[in-house]
């Protein structure tokens, strides 16, 4: 395995009990024990849930007060918008591409909203590309919005973008357990262990060893097991596969690396 430089951590002053985190293009969200949302990094799109200040970038965590009375139990960030889930889902910041679900009225949210398309839905998972937005319900339902200039809603669809939220139908019958999101491709998980990706592909980021775009899902073949996991880095051209018999990355198979993380 190749050599790494040294990395010096420090820990973030301020936070304690942290259970969830993410991380945008230039912005951070954590929760703590008790459903408190924190932020700092950059503010001037709105995405770290403050009100206007003049000086836009906040460089230690600062309680984002709006969410103080709602417990939160996940976060998402994408390039420059927010997303956080209570019983109900909430946005903010850029909405250039529809990514917040609040229509096309709103171009810039400072403060969390509800997305009233939501209201009643049981959501069980949110995540957030560049500048879409995805939302998972426990029946394994999948909701869309954003952009979608490469297919990475997963309409197939010749659309820009979706500034109102609607239901991906491809993914209906797939039984979708757990949803992951790059800059402008996503992939799923299924609950029998299938993973299906769409959208960019020019870096081979999708597993169908080619570098086109994918408009619907399709399934990642030669796996040879069932996926137990999927995670990925948001804002990069990377999927992190967990797979429960071996790994592989990019066209590299080597069966003998059992519960070995690649990315691809």
């Amino acid at each position: 395995f190749p050599k790494f430089p040294s990395i010096n951590i420090c820990r973030v002053k301020g936070l304690s009990k942290v259970v969830a985190m993410a991380c945008g293009q230039d912005h951070c969200l954590v929760v703590n024990a008790t459903g408190g949302v924190f932020s700092w990094g950059a503010g001037e799109d709105g995405q770290l849930g403050l009100l206007p200040d003049p000086e836009c970038d906040q460089y230690r965590p600062r309680w984002a007060h709006i969410l103080c009375i709602i417990p939160v139990i996940q976060v998402a960030c994408g390039n420059s918008h927010s997303l956080a889930l209570t019983k109900d889902v909430f946005s903010w910041g850029q909405n250039s591409h529809g990514q917040l679900g609040l229509g096309k009225e709103v171009s810039l949210q400072y403060t969390p909203v509800l997305i009233h398309s939501l209201i009643g839905v049981a959501v069980s998972q949110i995540a957030a590309g560049a500048e879409y937005t995805l939302v998972l319900t426990l029946p394994g339902l999948v909701y869309c919005c954003g952009a979608n200039k490469v297919g990475q809603l997963g309409l197939n669809r010749p659309l820009i973008c979706r500034f109102n939220i609607c239901m991906v139908p491809a993914l209906r019958p797939l039984g979708v357990s757990f949803i992951s999101c790059g800059e402008a491709h996503t992939a799923v998980l299924t609950k029998d262990g299938k993973v299906f990706t769409f959208g960019d592909g020019r870096h081979g980021q999708l597993g169908h060893n080619s570098s086109g775009n994918e408009v619907r899902p399709r399934l990642v073949e030669g796996l040879g097991g069932r996926a137990s996991q999927i995670c990925n880095c948001v804002l990069s051209q990377h999927i992190y596969l967990f797979i429960y018999f071996w790994a592989f990355c990019q066209s590299s198979v080597n069966p003998f690396l059992k519960g070995v993380i690649f990315n691809y």
